[in-house]
């Protein structure tokens, strides 16, 4: 199952698409765990220290790569230099799948041990000094829009993507890769504003969309939420002691999880 989180930039999108990924190796689920936005946070969030996070391998660095490897024999393709994000596999391609080691793979993901076991995380990479005023960061996301093209999961297995802040995820075709995304919205007019964007861009594209209220702090900011995005509200999250102490280095608490039919 392919899965994304999405939400305005601070609305919590990154912590709580880590804490899925955490759930779900917990489990013993497979996952290939990818973070799309040119913040770069998801390493952080799921244990990574600065030194680790700065180390991982970038995918819009290994561009060249990645076109060869999923090109493979395909005669439609002549070179890498003709293949673009959205190229569509065909005839001689070749096909990444979750579970599965090769060149992208070992180039571009690298393992993260978390409790239940690994998760494989990949990510854009930043936005670099080579890169201000002469390219966009559209060049680092393409490279995980052409992965997605190429990738088949199987049952029981997931790619999980934290994606760009607010309705930047409609710059490329990369919104309509998944079976379901998780919008994270804040109980505000801003929070919600988000949502409305995806709700009316995703309409004529049959994405499957849900929200998840964040920093819910009592019944007026769920009816609140209730009133705004209706059915597509799935549940809602309060302030976490757990997730605050993870955010500063500190010793976990507990974290807060709620239904949309209870009050916070």
């Amino acid at each position: 199952m392919k899965i994304a989180f999405v939400g305005k930039g601070g609305s919590g999108k990154t912590t709580l698409s880590s804490l899925f990924i955490r759930h779900l190796a917990t489990t013993g689920a497979p996952v290939v765990a990818v973070d799309a936005d040119i913040n770069q946070h998801l390493g952080p969030a799921l244990g990574l220290d600065e030194a680790e996070a700065a180390a991982l391998p970038a995918m819009g660095e290994r561009l060249p790569l990645i076109k060869d490897y999923l090109r493979g024999s395909n005669p439609r393709i002549a070179s890498t230099e003709t293949m673009i994000k959205t190229t569509p596999p065909g005839e001689g391609s070749r096909l990444l799948r979750v579970r599965e080691d090769n060149p992208v793979f070992d180039a571009c993901a690298r393992p993260v041990e978390l409790e239940g076991g690994a998760v494989r995380l990949m990510v854009t990479g930043p936005f670099t000094d080579a890169d201000l005023g002469v390219a966009c960061y559209h060049s680092k996301t393409g490279a995980v829009e052409l992965c997605l093209n190429h990738l088949v999961d199987g049952p029981d297995e997931y790619v999980v993507v934290d994606m760009t802040a607010g309705s930047d995820s409609f710059a490329s075709g990369m919104f309509t890769r998944f079976d379901i995304t998780f919008l994270v919205a804040e109980p505000t007019r801003k929070g919600v504003s988000v949502y409305r964007q995806y709700k009316e861009y995703a309409r004529d594209f049959g994405v499957t969309l849900k929200v998840v209220g964040n920093k819910v702090q009592g019944q007026d900011d769920l009816d609140f939420l209730r009133a705004e995005v209706g059915d597509d509200l799935l549940m809602t999250v309060g302030h976490s002691n757990w997730v605050r102490a993870l955010e500063k280095a500190g010793r976990p608490g507990s974290i807060s999880w709620r239904t949309p039919t209870t009050a916070p």
